[in-house]
């Protein structure tokens, strides 16, 4: 699935890709975060490291790579070596759910562009989120001469003016809070991000419809190799289905090459 960049400067965050399947969680948990300022340029390498090396096992590269060779093959169906596990025609069952699920994408698609409008005056509204400021040079100095005894002693001044500073954060980062649902409603983003991620679930579910629909030759895991290259299966999910799949297409080619009794 085409990548949509999230514009997520008014958060104090950098543009990312986003992935729709994964409904912006985690944009949205970035909205929250309180980095601080000397902080933000290790939030920004943690966030493109978190997109850009995610770490592949073995099991996800062998699915990934077997979708991929299926969807690309031009001869791979054209000389099945046994009919019982190559049949040219796919399976009508999951032809018909394949035909659900580009119905469901579709919608989807076309839901994106009033999405992104959405998202873009969300965040155009958006207030500057807050930053909780550092020690003052008096809370450093004051943390310096302390005793061990003091630590805990609400009335030390340094304990006062650290409570006050917490304090004071906490309270512009619930206005900042409540403003930012009212811009969500304001925009029409809520509305719309709940009726895109409802779509999304649905188009998700049609997706594994086909994906755990036992395949029973080559034509079938193509079905599932077009839809692979449409929604972009977690590679996890995707290495279940396929070996469970070639297992069962290794079972029919024993059983139809297997000798026949007299």
């Amino acid at each position: 699935m085409p990548n949509i960049t999230v514009r997520a400067a008014a958060e104090g965050m950098p543009n990312y890709p986003r992935n729709p399947h994964r409904f912006a969680f985690v944009r949205k948990l970035l909205m929250r975060w309180s980095s601080r300022a000397e902080n933000a340029s290790v939030v920004q390498s943690s966030v493109q490291e978190s997109f850009m090396n995610q770490h592949v096992d073995r099991r996800q590269l062998v699915a990934g790579t077997a979708f991929a060779a299926i969807a690309s093959s031009s001869t791979a169906f054209a000389r099945p070596v046994n009919p019982a596990t190559s049949g040219s025609e796919p399976d009508p069952a999951l032809l018909a759910l394949e035909a659900k699920f580009m119905a469901e994408w579709e919608k989807q698609l076309a839901m994106q562009p009033e999405h992104n409008a959405a998202e873009r005056r969300f965040f155009d509204a958006l207030p500057e989120r807050p930053i909780e400021p550092e020690p003052t040079d008096e809370e450093r100095a004051l943390f310096a001469g302390m005793r061990v005894a003091e630590f805990d002693d609400k009335t030390h001044p340094h304990n006062v003016l650290s409570a006050k500073r917490r304090r004071e954060f906490k309270e512009r980062k619930a206005a900042y809070d409540a403003e930012r649902k009212d811009v969500e409603q304001r925009t029409g983003y809520a509305r719309m991000d709940r009726a895109y991620t409802r779509q999304i679930f649905r188009a998700g579910r049609a997706a594994d419809k086909v994906l755990f629909h036992p395949a029973r030759s080559l034509a079938d895991l193509a079905v599932k190799a077009r839809i692979h290259k449409v929604w972009d299966y977690d590679s996890e999910k995707a290495a279940e289905a396929l070996f469970a799949d070639v297992a069962r297409l290794s079972k029919n080619e024993r059983k139809a090459r297997a000798p026949k009794a007299a």
